[in-house]
């Protein structure tokens, strides 16, 4: 894969260069991490409710099962890191020195030498190009080093939280338990 000749584009607005697509694919792994769930949370549940072992001293289990259970599913997008990094890295340098370039002539030309008498700054392009500058700089600043959105993650949440959640039923009201998963989805 890092041998793959990919032209990424610092800018793309997806903030991964172009390859979130590549990224949003990792969600339909939910099904499976959601099936590995159910069959933690039965050990769990079989723990808890006829060997009378508190719910918490399971929490170390259950937290590292889902650390790796995400490592597994965004392990695969790691491949695309290192070309991730120097792009951005790349896109910093060259879109720096465009900014650097536009901005000191920028300013020489409004600041310093006020414009010329048929220069008008309304209707002038180059307050909008300075801006449009300024936000192709920021996407380039988020650009990040794997390919995934947040919204990957949120659709993978539920297959850990929803299986977990009738453990929860054991120490604290049912009531309770909804407004906790509400506020960890909202």
């Amino acid at each position: 894969m890092s041998r793959l000749h990919l032209v990424l584009v610092p800018t793309h607005p997806d903030g991964a260069g172009g390859l979130a697509f590549v990224g949003s694919a990792q969600r339909y792994f939910g099904i499976v991490l959601l099936a590995y769930s159910f069959a933690l949370s039965g050990v769990a549940a079989e723990r808890v409710v006829y060997d009378k072992v508190p719910l918490s001293e399971l929490a170390l289990p259950i937290a590292l099962y889902v650390i790796l259970a995400v490592l597994v599913v965004l392990a695969p997008l790691a491949v695309f890191a290192p070309m991730l990094i120097k792009t951005k890295q790349r896109g910093l340098l060259q879109y720096g020195t465009l900014g650097t370039e536009y901005t000191f002539a920028f300013h020489k030309k409004w600041i310093v030498s006020s414009g010329t008498a048929e220069d008008s700054l309304l209707g002038a392009g180059d307050i909008q190009s300075l801006a449009d500058l300024g936000n192709s700089f920021g996407f380039i600043e988020k650009m990040t080093a794997l390919p995934i959105k947040r919204r990957t993650l949120i659709h993978l949440a539920p297959a850990f939280l929803i299986p977990m959640a009738p453990l929860l039923l054991t120490v604290m009201p049912f009531k309770e338990v909804v407004k906790l998963l509400y506020k960890l989805v909202m």
